[in-house]
């Protein structure tokens, strides 16, 4: 949790009884500007037209999960602190993969939206136990090796892994940030479409910058998106004429880095 099904125990349930739950933000034109087959499968998984109670009683469900699941983060912490560990231990909380929760007309995952491809990043070091700063800088999951090697004092690998260590950067001292993210979906048997149309052609590739996100795909639509003007992913500006530029550059990235 928090995942599907979106079922909690009844008093996680229970806590959101009478809560007014804002919906998320969705287009008249949701999914038709980018790659199509996001469109094909909203509609194929009746998410498409989803009403606003059925969305509501959803989304209710997938707030009850969380809720649980930080009730049960808790009881770890209780733990950590009972056994005298809290004070030695790095605690990483993170998740593999985020929820559309009714965004863009979809749910679960299978894309590359900021709600599906982004995930919760959050470190407990014994030595700053003091309130966190929330921080922009892009991270990778290939992050995490590097960093908890060198947070644990065994300094840093020095070659072969992708990943670089942001432990300065929850340590208080300098830290250089990445220019860019990059991520690969390869669309699952059974998952993507009920007709598996897709499966077994190229993935989409994903590079995102702090202002640019560009969803590659060799064999049909692309999408970019400028996430400082737009940063619900509303509008695909693959076709504007100004933004040739940066198509080639992060398409150049992404293809090296999935060839690499």
């Amino acid at each position: 949790m928090p995942h599907t099904p979106l079922v909690p125990a009844k008093q996680y349930w229970d806590m959101y009884d009478g809560v007014t739950l804002s919906l998320p933000e969705r287009s008249d034109r949701e999914l038709q500007d980018g790659f199509e087959g996001h469109l094909i499968r909203a509609r194929q998984r009746g998410w498409y037209d989803q009403k606003d109670d059925d969305l509501r009683d959803a989304i209710r469900g997938y707030y009850g999960n969380i809720s649980q699941m930080d009730a049960n983060v808790g009881r770890v912490f209780d733990t950590l602190r009972e056994l005298g560990l809290d004070r030695n231990t790095v605690v990483v909380y993170t998740s593999d993969h985020g929820e559309m929760a009714g965004a863009h007309r979809t749910w679960t995952k299978h894309n590359i939206y900021e709600q599906s491809v982004s995930v919760p990043l959050i470190v407990r070091v014994p030595d700053r136990m003091e309130a966190g700063t929330a921080r922009t800088q892009l991270i990778e999951h290939t992050d995490l090796l590097p960093t908890l090697t060198e947070l644990c004092g065994l300094g840093s690998p020095s070659s072969g892994i992708d990943g670089r260590s942001f432990a300065p950067l929850v340590q208080g001292g300098a830290y250089t940030p990445r220019e860019h993210a990059y991520s690969e979906y390869y669309f699952c048997h059974r998952s993507f479409t009920v007709d598996d149309r897709y499966v077994g052609k190229p993935p989409i590739l994903m590079v995102r910058t702090g202002k640019w996100k560009l969803n590659y795909l060799s064999w049909a639509r692309s999408e970019l998106y400028d996430l400082e003007a737009d940063p619900g992913e509303f509008n695909n500006v693959i076709d504007d004429t100004g933004n040739s530029g940066i198509v080639r550059e992060l398409t150049a990235v992404a293809e090296r880095l999935y060839a690499g």
